[in-house]
């Protein structure tokens, strides 16, 4: 691979491995994999369907992307577009983030692999922002959230009804923020946001129980609610463990069908570009 010492596969996959990763990091936010290292990667693990989720308006990312053009944006004080004028932050903008990965979903797909242009933003630090983001949010595919709880889930309601493209709760932290509300009631709270859940490789060490999570994916599971699958991988540390587990966990619960979705999604953008 470009950039690479040598070819190594951090996801040794075998027949039941999973046909999607929908949260990757590349350089254009904390991960060690360019856009086309990322995408020999993913077809060297035979996906099929394969998302780049880089962080965006975050300074915990080393690469901040810029969600508005300099000439565009507004006049207002606002403290973020001041921030991410700073010295201190590189400035790739939000335009080539977009640019680079129509260019390498254009190749990719030669090859049958799906790439979708997703995004990762934390709620907590994005809340005040949000609608100077909206524009530019609504030119990915999707979006994932992270810290998302009790105490901004109403806020989070409202403030994404402005977006346009799908909304998914990242990681698996759903139920450490919410741990007092009965799984019946978060599911319902849930489908009525009309928000996809993540199941999140990485992120399983959150759960207490995975036991006791099934409850909460049953629940979900009667209101037809959608879910991805995602490795929230960052570099070529070997994760086929956390990989199989997860994995394992969304077969054996019935929760694929609930990523169905994923696949219309892909079909509808051929469609649109065809």
């Amino acid at each position: 691979m470009t950039n690479r010492e040598e070819s190594v596969n951090p996801i040794e996959e075998d027949s039941d491995a999973p046909w999607l990763d929908f949260h990757t990091h590349t350089t254009f936010s904390d991960g060690d994999l360019s856009l086309d290292e990322m995408v020999e990667l993913a077809l060297e693990r035979g996906l099929t369907h394969l998302a780049i989720t880089d962080h965006l308006f975050t300074h915990i990312a080393p690469v901040h992307l810029v969600a508005l053009d300099e000439d565009s944006a507004p006049q207002a004080d606002d403290e973020l577009l001041e921030e991410i004028k700073g010295d201190a932050v590189a400035d790739i903008g939000f335009g080539e983030y977009i640019s680079e990965l129509e260019r390498i979903r254009a190749d990719a797909a030669t090859k049958g692999l799906c790439v979708f242009a997703g995004g990762e933003i934390d709620f907590l630090v994005a809340e005040k922002h949000f609608q100077v983001m909206v524009g530019a949010l609504n030119r990915l595919d999707f979006l994932l959230v992270e810290n998302i709880n009790g105490g901004n889930w109403r806020k989070f309601k409202s403030l994404i009804e402005s977006l346009e493209i799908p909304v998914g709760l990242a990681h698996m932290d759903i139920f450490s923020a919410f741990p007092d509300v009965p799984p019946k009631m978060l599911a319902s709270a849930v489908a009525e946001v009309g928000v996809f859940v993540e199941l999140n490789a990485a992120s399983m060490w959150r759960v207490e129980s995975l036991k006791e999570a099934e409850a909460h994916y049953a629940e979900l599971m009667k209101r037809k609610q959608r879910f991805s699958f995602g490795t929230d991988l960052h570099d070529l540390r070997p994760i086929a463990g956390a990989v199989a587990a997860g994995w394992e966990f969304v077969v054996s619960t019935g929760l694929e069908p609930g990523m169905e979705w994923i696949r219309a999604l892909s079909k509808g953008r051929e469609t649109e570009t065809g």
